[in-house]
């Protein structure tokens, strides 16, 4: 992990070495080193580095091309350095001792923009080129290594952090409320803006290209979606499973003896956790999951598991090289966490109630020495996709014999028909009629139903039944293009140490998913069949058949309940803070604390959703327009 930073003057000097030393000073937190910069005319740009991979001991600071053309500066790690170097002729003799920056300007003076589609890994770097005389700025596909910038009369400026940019006295600090707005009605994060004024991040799958003209900011990532054709569904089971194998070796670099993953109950955590224990054993890995405090009140109207710890000691038991550990939360201080999280992630949460286990888990790793930690987030949308897409499919095209094929699979294998007829017929339904179905079965239409969104937001006029897409690959495209754990990654590194990486997220593996079939996906007539079959090369049969999904913080009405004073007092400091005020409706705020509900009330999903959802996610955005406006309340 390594913190970036970078000042162009522009026409003037304005000393822009001074200038990023103290941005970099303002990012110390996010790397371990002394700054490292490179003074380019008008142009400074520098790093604060730590040394995770094995190459990193042959990084010497800002990296430059033999011919002085380019310099680059970034926060990488490249998973396909050997299909790299071939493409570059890369001596097998001097790979070694190139460190991952050093191969990403070699790839970038081969083929300049055109690299990004040669790229697997997890970036942001920076990149000044003198004949050109322009800055490019770039991130990985999925964002998981985040860059922001900001400029004004005569000045550009980037950083991996808001807060290296807000170590400028010409950049504002204050809320941007517009985002804010967005963030309360669980819109999509998507164009430039970040929730600071006149802070811009470079979005993922974006590159920026940056001259004395303006930004200019471009998507790169435009993957092949032509469905791929297997011989057999055999074929598309081994296929996915050695995309995972790969992703998975290639993420353990640096961190063979020091290595953490998270270990649900669910398919991804499970395969991701099972996957790198068979690789490493007999060394051993480190899985934590996240389980209900004692004696707690446990939510289980949903249907889902509320205690995930059990099918993750399943996993955990079939490889004899992983050590489980199980961590409940212990509570934390509120304010004192959303303080810590306001300056590690720089950006409000969205789930209040999930924080004291996930702080547990990375205190627990730290206090063990741990410096890797996988994940297996971005597989619902990819490697574990449900395939039921496929009905609506064979709806709308009149292929009615092979839906009713596909029907009696289906309900073979436990699906209710009530839910395979509402998966087939709700992307097709008029938009008023669906409206009319979400009404009668209590489900929300309004944003009023689950946000503190003031209502006369320009958010409040969005359409909020949820109806599914009629093209459900172009809906997991937005939600790809929507994600961005950058900040996030780079706060957990920052507080705690820990390097986030998601073989989930390997490019490689996302594209191949993207180009499976619908009806590869419903293997064996069970939606997530080919998932449940790649599973079972890593996990338990009970863990690969289990339908039910987890239910992260089952305990949270006791978690709420120990929180209530703790929340109210938020509330009371947000009321004369202007962004505050401008974003949440603190009249409903009040009132749900002064008409708290008894246990029964609670558990009604209508209540839930406002005390579970939109209470918490009012005071997270509450409290980041507090502490952004410097608000003294």
């Amino acid at each position: 992990m390594t913190a970036l930073a970078g000042y162009w003057g522009f026409g003037s000097d304005g000393a822009p070495d001074a200038q990023v030393r103290r941005m970099l000073d303002g990012q110390r937190q996010f790397g371990e080193d002394d700054p490292a910069i490179a003074t380019l005319d008008t142009l400074a740009i520098g790093r604060r580095f730590s040394v995770l991979l094995p190459e990193d001991v042959h990084d010497r600071g800002p990296q430059r091309s033999e011919d002085g053309r380019f310099a680059l500066v970034a926060d990488v790690r490249l998973d396909n350095r050997d299909a790299l170097a071939a493409a570059l002729a890369i001596d097998a003799r001097e790979l070694p001792l190139l460190c991952d920056a050093a191969m990403l300007l070699r790839a970038w003076a081969h083929w300049e923009e055109a690299s990004l589609q040669h790229l697997v890994g997890d970036f942001a770097f920076a990149l000044w080129d003198s004949q050109r005389r322009r800055l490019v700025l770039a991130r990985d596909f999925l964002g998981q290594r985040p860059l922001c910038y900001a400029s004004g009369p005569g000045f550009f400026a980037f950083a991996s952090m808001p807060s290296g940019l807000h170590s400028l006295p010409q950049v504002p600090y204050a809320p941007a409320t517009a985002q804010l707005s967005r963030f309360l009605a669980l819109s999509p994060y998507a164009g430039a803006e970040t929730f600071f004024e006149g802070v811009e991040r470079v979005q993922p799958g974006h590159f920026a290209v940056i001259s004395e003209a303006g930004v200019d900011q471009s998507c790169y990532w435009h993957p092949p979606l032509d469905p791929i054709r297997l011989p057999s569904p055999d074929d598309y089971v081994d296929a996915v499973r050695a995309h995972i194998e790969r992703a998975v070796a290639d993420r353990l670099r640096g961190g063979e003896d020091r290595l953490a993953s998270h270990l649900s109950a669910g398919l991804d955590s499970s395969v991701v956790t099972g996957c790198a224990a068979a690789l490493l054993a007999p060394a051993g890995i480190t899985a934590f999951t996240a389980a209900p405090r004692e004696g707690t009140t446990l939510d289980a109207s949903s249907g889902k598991i509320t205690d995930e710890s059990i099918h993750a000691a399943l996993t955990a038991g079939q490889h004899p090289n992983l050590r489980h550990v199980v961590v409940r939360d212990k509570g934390v201080d509120l304010e004192a966490a959303l303080d810590r999280t306001y300056h590690l992630y720089q950006r409000p949460v969205p789930n209040l109630c999930n924080y004291g286990w996930t702080a547990a888990i990375n205190d627990t790793a730290k206090a063990r020495g741990l410096r890797v930690l996988l994940t297996g987030d971005a597989g619902n949308l990819g490697f574990s996709h449900s395939g039921m897409e496929l009905l609506p499919q064979l709806l709308r095209t009149g292929r009615w014999l092979r839906l009713a094929k596909l029907f009696r699979r289906l309900r073979a294998t436990g699906v209710p028909a009530k839910g395979l007829m509402l998966a087939a017929g709700a992307p097709l339904l008029p938009h008023a009629l669906w409206r009319r179905f979400r009404l009668r079965r209590g489900e929300p239409t309004t944003l009023a139903e689950f946000s503190l969104a003031r209502q006369g937001d320009p958010e409040a006029k969005l359409d909020f039944t949820e109806q599914p897409y009629h093209d459900a690959l172009a809906a997991r495209m937005r939600a790809y293009r929507t994600m961005d754990p950058g900040n996030f990654n780079k706060g957990i590194w920052g507080g705690w140490g820990l390097d986030v990486r998601d073989p989930m997220a390997d490019r490689r593996l996302v594209e191949f998913c993207l180009r499976i079939p619908s009806e590869i996906f419903l293997m064996h007539g069970i939606p997530r069949g080919l998932a449940r079959e790649v599973a079972r090369a890593w996990v338990p049969a009970t863990v690969a058949a289990e339908q039910r999904r987890g239910f992260q913080s089952a305990d949270w009405r006791d978690w709420l309940k120990s929180q209530r004073a703790a929340i109210a007092d938020e509330t009371v400091r947000m009321e004369n803070v202007g962004p505050a005020e401008a974003a949440i409706d603190l009249e409903r705020a009040r009132k749900l604390l002064e008409d708290w509900p008894g246990e029964e009330e609670l558990a009604r999903p209508a209540t839930a959703r406002l005390y579970r959802a939109a209470l918490p996610r009012a005071v997270s955005a509450g409290h980041f327009a507090r502490r952004a406006s410097r608000s003294n309340a």
